[in-house]
C-alpha cells in the first residue's frame, strides 16, 4: 500500500503485520486490544480505521492507547468489532451502564427518559448506593423494555 500524502512529495510504503488465518480473537481482553485486533485482522491502517468509524484517526488512536470512548460511540465500535464487548456483570448498576452504551445515550438522557436525577443514574451505575425499591423498579423496566429516545 502507497501512502502519499497532500502536503508533501514524499511517498512511503506501509507493511501491514500479517494476520495468519484465525488468529482473530473476538475477545482479546481490553477494549483497547480488541480494537488493536480487530485492526490487524481486518490489515486496515489506524486512518482507515477511524474512516470506518466516522471519527477522527486522533481519537481512534486515543482508544487503543487506553482511553475510554465517549458513552455516544459504542455503537459505533460494536459495529465495527462485530460483536458486542460490553459486560454487564450481575448488578443492577452494571447492567444499566452496558444498556445505556449500546444504546448510545448518555446519563442525562436516561435520567431523562426515566424521570430520574442524572446524579442517581451514575451513583447506580458505580455502585455507590443501592437504588430505592421505587428507582430499581423503574430501572428493571427499562432494561426489559427499553424505550427509544426522542428523535
Amino acid at each position: 500500500m502507497t501512502l502519499a500524502l497532500p502536503f508533501c512529495e514524499h511517498r512511503s510504503r506501509i507493511r501491514l503485520p500479517d494476520d495468519p488465518a484465525g488468529s482473530y480473537s473476538a475477545e482479546p481482553g481490553t477494549l483497547a486490544a480488541q480494537l488493536r485486533s480487530r485492526r490487524a485482522a481486518l490489515r486496515l491502517t489506524k486512518v482507515v480505521a477511524a474512516r470506518r468509524l466516522r471519527i477522527c484517526v486522533e481519537t481512534y488512536a486515543r482508544w487503543e492507547a487506553g482511553l475510554e470512548p465517549s458513552d455516544r460511540n459504542f455503537r459505533r465500535i460494536i459495529r465495527f468489532l462485530g460483536y458486542d464487548p460490553l459486560v454487564g456483570g450481575d448488578s443492577i448498576g452494571g447492567q444499566l451502564r452496558v444498556e445505556r452504551l449500546r444504546r448510545g445515550l448518555s446519563t442525562v438522557e436516561v435520567a431523562a427518559l426515566l424521570g430520574l436525577d442524572p446524579e442517581t443514574i451514575r451513583h447506580v451505575e458505580i455502585g455507590a448506593h443501592n437504588p430505592t425499591r421505587r428507582t430499581r423498579s423503574v430501572i428493571e423496566r427499562w432494561l426489559l423494555h427499553p424505550p427509544t429516545p426522542p428523535t
